[in-house]
């Protein structure tokens, strides 16, 4: 949350997704619901924060040609790690 919270604050672009897993370490760890109380535990200051649905693997992110300076998967287990570094899929998480 620290993170999201200087780059929201310090106006970097930043596209966010929150899978369900992560809506519930947030829920269980900080008592975060939903993008609302996130955006106010972040200081609220989201001009330059997209927000992604999860579940729609069409969106933006989820494009190999779309521009970024760089990722971040926040937590991120082993399996996702090694899934991403070797763009592969498994199950409903899709790493490109």
């Amino acid at each position: 949350m620290r993170l999201l919270e200087m780059l929201a604050v310090h106006h970097v672009p930043t596209w966010l997704l929150v899978s369900s897993h992560g809506w519930r370490l947030l829920t269980e760890e900080c008592g975060i619901k939903d993008d609302r109380e996130l955006k106010k535990a972040t200081g609220g200051e989201w001009t330059s924060v997209r927000v992604f649905d999860d579940k729609d693997r069409g969106a933006e992110p989820a494009s190999g040609s779309a521009k970024t300076a760089g990722m971040v998967i926040c937590p991120c287990s082993w399996w996702i790690l090694w899934c991403s570094a070797c763009s592969i899929s498994w199950g409903s998480t899709s790493i490109w």
